[in-house]
């Protein structure tokens, strides 16, 4: 349940039950002209207070009080246990919308997103109501009269809203009784406004809000193939739910349309998705159109792609979430607009300024006038890669002070990130020693790189096959 929670359920009854006489009228005695006119009754919300009296008088005791008029009222409210069913049932129903187009505002012949709503049982209330008709004439009160009493012979039904998922929107209003006037034997010279008045039963449903989930479709199936540590003609045998004979060999994925994608670099927060085959070829008869019928309407607001950078396919802590928006002139290729959120954590040095050989590129040193590179100043960081492959990490790019060495006193080896204090260089990230996965982002490119298995390769850029990839809706 949330926080707080108000629909303006009782308010929708009492409105309804308000339009229920919003357009009687009077007829008026014939003019000069022997004209006949006639008139529309007012009708208001608040029973005979000191309050609603004054405003009605326009908050002057000199204002006489306008009539005819009407007036209903909530007189009670009470538990209606013959009503209540199950507290705890949820009611599921399962909702197909036709795709809207925004541009023309209409809904289109063709399929939208699916929905689940989950209804949850409303509690059941008899709501007594009072409507007073103020009328300064008998006449006056027997054309209401007679207008009102045949149409409510017993009820008639309202509707609170329109939503077609919930059971309890229609309801009835009922005549339980009328008191024909409020007048009584007078006692002195004042002559009060005489008002009937009728009783009404309005059964009522107070419902908790619903749960609201767009269906998925079956996205993907996996399917895990174990080795036999056993011979064949015992197989039959074997009934072993923990598997302990077995050993795991391979997983096969089976996706629609079996589709790979190759993600490529745009600029820093975008990419550029392609649409593969089976087999990662590239081929522009593919469409992101026809793939996205299958999981219904694509909304660019709200449907992400979602890109695993895990080997396991059970795994989402490391997923990367974006929105994603088809080109009109590429039908196979989209745009990926990733969220920074989803970017897994960097290193705690922070981004590097460049990644560079440090053979060939380097800064100012004494009288060396340096290479490529601006004055060194604290903060900067150098993701240090061998560029001809010379080499292959079996010694270190920056060897120890040579005294031709332009870095300084700093022994750096490839892969490492080495980073200036305002003083000397130092290896501020260590290739050789480092565990796990690493990230970092380079401000030159606005890439996010992370180091595994002994080098660095960008996060979430590159091909991915069936299952390493989702469109969520």
């Amino acid at each position: 349940m949330p926080d707080f929670y108000y629909d303006q359920q009782v308010r929708r009854y009492i409105l309804q039950f308000l339009r229920c006489f919003a357009d009687y009228k009077i007829e008026l005695p014939p003019d000069e002209n022997g004209l006949r006119v006639q008139k529309r009754v007012p009708i208001r919300y608040g029973d005979m207070s000191r309050q609603v009296a004054q405003i009605l008088r326009d908050n002057s005791q000199n204002a006489a009080q306008m009539a005819p008029a009407m007036a209903g009222y909530i007189t009670g409210l009470e538990m209606a246990p013959k009503r209540r069913l199950d507290p705890m049932n949820v009611g599921k129903q399962r909702i197909l919308e036709r795709q809207y187009n925004k541009e023309t505002g209409e809904y289109t012949t063709e399929m939208g997103n699916r929905y689940t709503v989950e209804s949850y049982m409303p509690v059941p209330y008899d709501m007594a109501m009072n409507l007073d008709i103020w009328t300064t004439n008998t006449t006056d009160k027997m054309q209401l009269f007679e207008q009102i009493s045949f149409v409510y012979n017993p009820t008639v039904q309202i509707q609170t809203h329109s939503n077609p998922t919930d059971w309890s929107t229609i309801t009835e209003v009922e005549m339980t009784g009328v008191q024909w006037s409020s007048r009584s034997i007078p006692t002195g010279v004042d002559s009060p406004i005489d008002i009937m008045t009728f009783t009404f039963r309005v059964p009522i449903w107070i419902s908790p809000p619903a749960k609201i989930t767009r269906q998925k479709l079956v996205e993907q199936i996996n399917v895990t193939f174990f080795d036999v540590d056993i011979d064949k003609e015992d197989l039959d045998l074997v009934y072993d739910p923990l598997r302990s004979c077995f050993e795991e060999l391979d997983q096969v994925i089976v996706t629609p349309g079996n589709h790979r994608i190759n993600v490529t670099s745009m600029d820093p927060l975008r990419s550029e998705i392609e649409l593969l085959t089976a087999g990662g070829l590239s081929d522009n008869n593919l469409t992101w159109d026809s793939l996205f019928a299958i999981y219904g309407r694509i909304d660019p607001e709200t449907t992400k792609l979602r890109l695993k950078t895990s080997n396991n396919i059970e795994d989402t802590s490391g997923d990367i979430l974006g929105s994603l928006e088809v080109s009109s002139t590429e039908p196979n290729k989209a745009t990926f607009t990733v969220d920074v959120d989803t970017l897994p954590m960097t290193i705690p040095s922070g981004p590097v300024t460049a990644i560079i050989d440090p053979l060939k590129s380097f800064p100012p040193h004494d009288s060396n006038p340096g290479k490529g590179l601006p004055a060194a100043s604290p903060g900067q960081r150098y993701l240090l890669l061998d560029t001809n492959g010379v080499t292959m990490g079996e010694e270190p790019l920056i060897p120890w002070d040579t005294g031709t060495n332009p870095w300084g006193i700093v022994n750096a080896w490839e892969n490492d990130i080495i980073e200036y204090n305002g003083t000397n260089w130092f290896v501020s990230f260590s290739a050789r020693e480092a565990k796990g996965i690493s990230y970092v982002q380079n401000l030159d490119d606005g890439q996010q790189y992370k180091f595994e298995n002994g080098e660095w390769v960008y996060s979430y850029l590159g091909e991915y096959m069936p299952g390493y990839w989702r469109i969520e809706q």
